[in-house]
């Protein structure tokens, strides 16, 4: 089909770069042209009987940012197809363009900012006519539910140190439930969807409260590990985003993880979420992923690697997360030595029973005063 022939949709959130690329898209002669400053404004149009071939879409966008906008798209099956604009990461944008394609969405291609009018021309030339897919239903709830209810749940913190200044960095917050006289941690156990989505808002207030501990210094860090259910809630970023807003964190400071077994992500939803954390400004990290291979979908910030899963393997692991830009933190070191190996095997940082103990976020952080 030839751009003469369509009608493209620019969704755009800056006046003037929306202006550019409509003063493009007219120069190489597209047959007609809408706009839109945001992903509702765009909705709102596709939805009121101004129908569009192409939608070319921005990503970071305020309010309904461009993976939230093209999720629209897919579920109320608009037969558009979709040529991303972005100056974002390559692996942010990398994990958009996976997403779209994972709900149904026909996207044409990436065009980086500043674009170009002979990049622009040869996507939107791609288009042809799709109809998305839907997304699938989420699970019953879990005996979860019952130890949020009754506040048996628990966040628990661990100190991470930083393997060349030797001071601590950061802190991973975990969930935990008692039952039976057993430790139950989230990520591991079976959490369904909607108390995991809980247990994600009770796990990022309890990282807000660690590095607002005023003992610590503003340069701490938090990964706050979620159970693989919570991203079952397509709403999980922006109430995350507007949690730590709330306690004056940016979301910069926070690394939202996930463990590396099974291999996520498994549906669209769950690549959505994860993108959008990014988009927010999170990190976004894997606790002991099966292979140094794993997660090369998602734009990964920090990797956890268990420090006793043998020299060889975690230097092979160390390497090709590394080469990906993916800080390497080593799990469970026990003892100095260890930690000492691990920093010799090129990790960034470690955790573990050498560095500081598990403590409850509420308590008193025992190794909250050396981290200032």
């Amino acid at each position: 089909m030839s751009l003469a022939d369509c009608t493209v949709l620019v969704v755009e959130d800056h006046e003037f770069q929306r202006r550019t690329m409509l003063q493009i898209l007219a120069n190489l002669g597209a047959g007609a042209l809408q706009e839109a400053a945001d992903g509702e404004g765009a909705l709102e149009l596709l939805g009121g009987g101004a129908p569009a071939d192409v939608v070319v879409c921005d990503l970071d966008m305020p309010g309904m940012d461009g993976v939230e906008f093209l999720r629209h798209l897919a579920e109320r099956a608009i037969p558009a197809s979709v040529v991303i604009v972005s100056a974002l990461d390559d692996a942010v944008v990398r994990a958009a363009e996976t997403t779209a394609r994972a709900y149904g969405v026909e996207v044409l291609g990436v065009v980086r900012k500043p674009l170009t009018a002979r990049r622009l021309l040869e996507v939107v030339g791609l288009h042809q006519p799709v109809r998305p897919a839907r997304t699938a239903a989420s699970a019953p709830p879990s005996a979860w539910q019952e130890a949020l209810a009754a506040g048996a749940v628990t966040a628990l913190a661990a100190p991470r140190v930083d393997l060349r200044s030797g001071r601590i960095a950061g802190v991973r917050v975990g969930a935990v439930r008692e039952a039976d006289g057993e430790r139950h941690a989230a990520e591991r156990d079976a959490v369904a969807p909607e108390p995991a989505a809980a247990v994600a808002d009770l796990l990022l207030a309890a990282a807000c409260r660690a590095l607002l501990d005023p003992r610590v210094g503003p340069g701490l860090d938090a990964t706050v590990v979620l159970p693989p259910a919570a991203l079952a809630d397509l709403g999980l970023a922006d109430r995350l985003a507007a949690r730590a807003a709330a306690h004056g964190v940016a979301p910069q400071r926070v690394t939202i993880a996930l463990p590396g077994r099974p291999a996520l992500p498994a549906t669209p939803g769950q690549l959505d979420v994860l993108t959008r954390l990014r988009l927010r400004g999170f990190g976004l990290g894997l606790e002991e992923p099966a292979t140094p291979t794993a997660g090369e979908d998602l734009p990964l910030t920090e990797v956890g690697l268990a420090c006793d899963s043998g020299d060889e393997a975690l230097e092979a692991g160390i390497a090709a997360f590394q080469a990906r830009g993916v800080r390497v933190v080593a799990l469970g070191c026990g003892t100095a030595a260890r930690t000492d190996a691990v920093a010799q095997l090129g990790c960034d940082r470690a955790q573990g029973l050498a560095v500081g103990p598990v403590s409850v976020v509420e308590e008193a952080l025992p190794w909250a005063e050396v981290a200032t």
